[in-house]
C-alpha cells in the first residue's frame, strides 16, 4: 500500500510520513524526568527537559544520535552510488 501511495501521491505521502516523524519526537526525546508516581510504567507521566549539565549519559545519547545520522547518510550515499552505477 505504501509503495502504491508513493508512486501515485508521492508529495502528499512524504508530507504525512514526515509529519508522523516530527510528531513522534516529543515522545522520543531522550531527556525526560518523571513528574508523577505510578506503579506501572505505562501510567507514569514524564516531562521533557534540557539537562542543566552534560554528564556521561547525555554525551552518550548525543554520540549515538550523531552515529545514527551518519549511518543513515552513509547508507543513502551508497544507495545513490549503486543506482548511478547501474544506470538506465
Amino acid at each position: 500500500m505504501l509503495k502504491w501511495l508513493l508512486q501515485h501521491y508521492h508529495d502528499g505521502t512524504m508530507s504525512v510520513l514526515c509529519g508522523f516523524m516530527v510528531g513522534s519526537l516529543y515522545r522520543l526525546w531522550p531527556f525526560q524526568r518523571e513528574v508523577g508516581f505510578a506503579e506501572k510504567f505505562k501510567y507514569k507521566v514524564f516531562e521533557v527537559h534540557m539537562p542543566d549539565h552534560f554528564g556521561s549519559h547525555e554525551w552518550i545519547v548525543l554520540l549515538v544520535c550523531v552515529l545514527g545520522m551518519a549511518l543513515v547518510l552513509s547508507l543513502d550515499a551508497i544507495a545513490v552510488r549503486k543506482t548511478n552505477e547501474v544506470g538506465p
